[in-house]
């Protein structure tokens, strides 16, 4: 089978509007704890885009190991962000894991959105209609997520507390709930959001973690 170019075009689209935003909020509160100069850490955010654009490639032309990519993306993201942030671990587990939760309910809202609006593209996986409903999902979520990092939670980030020892459970209960819901039936992310019960399930767990 040969895979036209206009769909590897919308795949590499799609994973970076689904990792990079959050990538780039997750960083901001530590901007001053960076492991690397600034130099050497942007080399290390284009490498790391394209390992996610290869994997969402795996991921939407061969969708039998979709779960076993998912989760090694996961492993991927978290391995990336601990080695290029230097900061206390609690801190970024808790923030790797809130945005975690938020980048999830961006991408169900985004399938949502186009089940609602575009009927026949969105009967298939990473097409030019879904990227088109992330970005308006960045606008309602992203965005407004990121004044509030940039206003608030970089500001929490410098308290020193004993509580980040344990306050990342928090976010963790929300998320394994969520992985549990998601990958643990059997169903990828693409195939619980057109369902809107999930999306409103996903959305009352991000405000339960909020």
């Amino acid at each position: 089978m040969i895979i036209p170019v206009y769909r590897f075009a919308e795949v590499a689209l799609y994973s970076i509007l689904s990792f990079l935003p959050f990538l780039l909020l997750a960083l901001c509160p530590f901007r001053k704890q960076l492991r690397f100069p600034p130099k050497i850490t942007v080399v290390l955010i284009v490498a790391f885009c394209l390992v996610q654009i290869y994997l969402g490639l795996l991921a939407a032309f061969f969708p039998i190991y979709t779960g076993l990519i998912s989760i090694l993306s996961t492993v991927i993201c978290a391995l990336f962000y601990f080695f290029v942030v230097k900061a206390r671990f609690g801190k970024v587990l808790f923030t790797l894991l809130v945005l975690s939760n938020s980048a999830n309910l961006v991408v169900v809202l985004s399938k949502s959105l186009e089940g609602l609006i575009f009927h026949e593209p969105a009967l298939d996986p990473y097409r030019w209609s879904l990227c088109l409903c992330m970005l308006v999902a960045h606008l309602l979520i992203t965005f407004p997520l990121f004044f509030y990092v940039r206003s608030k939670y970089t500001t929490a980030m410098e308290v020193q507390a004993f509580s980040w020892g344990y306050l990342w459970v928090i976010p963790t209960t929300f998320y394994l709930i969520w992985y549990y819901h998601l990958y643990l039936t059997g169903q990828g992310s693409l195939q619980v959001a057109p369902n809107i019960k999930n999306t409103v399930f996903l959305l009352l767990l991000n405000l339960g973690a909020a």
